[in-house]
């Protein structure tokens, strides 16, 4: 058939070709071709291939998968390969090996093997110091009260080592010590045999001696 100088014609195959034309109910076919503008409110198929799709929204699995027209992303799970950017990730389950951001808020942070922060941990707000806790289980607890206190709790002993000096520096308050202190070494002991408690100088010999409180000499001095 071959109408109209070629427009609209059909080869011996049952091959239709048409300049334009309305379709009214199905079209059925293996494959095709269209080199313009296919235009239709629904388009049912299962596998559509296209290098872009452009406007509109995309739903796949009745909601399970959709793109709304603002670009906005919804899956009900799914795994990502290369970079995740954002400015705010929320979510109460953040699993990975590295997740970059200015912002990650949620219920819980789970962290089973180590924690590396660069700088500081700020619980709460820069102006507001109060009621903050770091729990070590249920025995040991680093916390503040509600007058911004700090409190370092713990069910067993506590244990401050340094291998250099440990300064108590109160600034303008003072440091007071409710119960007994048990000095592991006698520091009272080396205190009498180490620092000297009178001094007597001999004009004779030129000496000035220092003694300790047990009477004993531990250093002099010539005076010329």
């Amino acid at each position: 058939i071959n109408i109209g100088n070629g427009n609209f014609r059909v080869d011996s195959n049952g091959v239709l070709t048409a300049r334009s034309g309305s379709f009214k109910g199905d079209i059925t076919g293996s494959t095709g071709i269209f080199s313009g503008a296919l235009i239709d409110g629904l388009i049912i198929g299962s596998n559509i291939e296209a290098s872009s799709f452009t406007g509109g929204s995309i739903n796949i699995g009745y909601g399970k998968f959709r793109v709304n027209s603002n670009g906005d992303l919804y899956a009900e799970s799914g795994t990502f390969k290369g970079n995740i950017e954002g400015s705010n990730i929320s979510g109460a389950n953040i699993t990975g090996g590295e997740i970059s951001g200015v912002r990650i808020t949620g219920s819980t942070i789970d962290v089973d093997t180590d924690l590396t922060v660069g700088n500081r941990i700020l619980l709460g707000n820069p102006f507001d110091g109060g009621g903050k806790a770091i729990n070590f289980g249920v025995d040991n607890i680093i916390m503040t009260d509600g007058n911004a206190n700090l409190f370092i709790v713990s069910s067993q002993n506590l244990f401050i080592t340094s291998y250099h000096d440990i300064i108590f520096d109160t600034l303008y308050g003072r440091a007071s010590v409710r119960e007994i202190i048990d000095f592991t070494y006698n520091i009272i002991d080396y205190v009498d045999s180490n620092f000297f408690y009178n001094a007597v100088y001999n004009s004779a010999s030129g000496l000035l001696k220092f003694y300790n409180r047990k009477g004993q000499e531990i250093v002099n001095v010539r005076i010329n």
